[in-house]
């Protein structure tokens, strides 16, 4: 196995990368964009809306049980949305950018690639997404509770949650690629771990410019007039955000994966090996 990469010269190659192909093809990164955007509006509705109603009730007498049965419907569907579109979507349009490095796009070139993995997504997303909520319910009604022990339990749940969170970057790719159901979560979490330092500054990337561009899509939609207040982040949030955060996980792993060769056991870890 190669060096470990320096995170900082690592970040700033990928960062450099993923702008410049931003510039070079603005076009397909609209259309990217868009689709992306698309496929998982309901789910930034479902969460904004949510987080308005915690917002709202959070201070009131008995508003963690007013709260609490709204959350997890909420999270439930989110988590159904991501497996049935969002999930699936996103891995398609990650195998349409790897087609362009080959060939011109056709018009059908997307939906063959969501035809091709719609199967694996579903499975992968589905256990991912559902495992994830399951685990968040689990940290909240910890947060509930005054025992030591499950303050415990809450804050060991809350770095596992975290850390699926950052192994579920290369989910994607490793999807694409064709890997084994077990094979994607095992490889997703060892990568992970083996580059953690430039997983985190990538995530943290990506989480901040959803951040700041979302609230504007939300409020564009619920508030007359909010427009002009948020129209450059809406922009950015419906022309640029899908396109950068699939160019990021694109370069990020294309960058990782050229340090495995062989394990230092001889088993073969070619991240883009094909499936049996």
């Amino acid at each position: 196995m190669k060096e470990k990469l320096p995170l900082i010269k690592a970040y700033g190659t990928v960062l450099k990368l993923t702008v410049t192909e931003l510039y070079q093809s603005m076009g397909y990164m609209f259309l990217v964009s868009l689709i992306w955007f698309i496929a998982t509006l309901p789910m930034t509705s479902f969460i904004a809306a949510i987080c308005v109603f915690i917002a709202e009730n959070i201070f009131k007498p008995d508003g963690a049980k007013a709260i609490l049965p709204l959350f997890n419907t909420t999270m439930l569907i989110i988590a159904g949305w991501n497996t049935l579109v969002a999930g699936p979507v996103t891995v398609a349009l990650y195998g349409m950018h790897q087609v362009r490095k080959e060939n011109y796009l056709e018009k059908k070139t997307f939906f063959e690639q969501f035809k091709k993995s719609y199967w694996s997504s579903f499975k992968v997303f589905g256990a991912f997404s559902f495992g994830i909520v399951l685990l968040i319910i689990n940290f909240i009604i910890t947060l509930i509770e005054t025992s030591f022990f499950m303050k415990v339990i809450g804050l060991v749940t809350f770095y596992i949650i975290a850390l699926l969170f950052l192994m579920s970057f290369y989910l994607i790719p490793l999807i694409y690629y064709k890997h084994k159901f077990a094979d994607v979560f095992r490889k997703a979490f060892l990568v992970m771990m083996d580059n953690f330092g430039l997983t985190l500054v990538v995530n943290l990337t990506m989480a901040l410019i959803y951040v700041l561009s979302a609230p504007s899509v939300i409020l564009m939609i619920f508030l007359y007039g909010a427009f002009y207040l948020s129209a450059p982040s809406v922009i950015l949030m419906i022309f640029l955000y899908g396109a950068f955060y699939i160019w990021m996980t694109d370069n990020t792993f294309e960058l990782i994966s050229e340090r495995y060769e062989t394990a230092e056991d001889g088993e073969e870890i070619e991240i883009q090996d094909s499936i049996d």
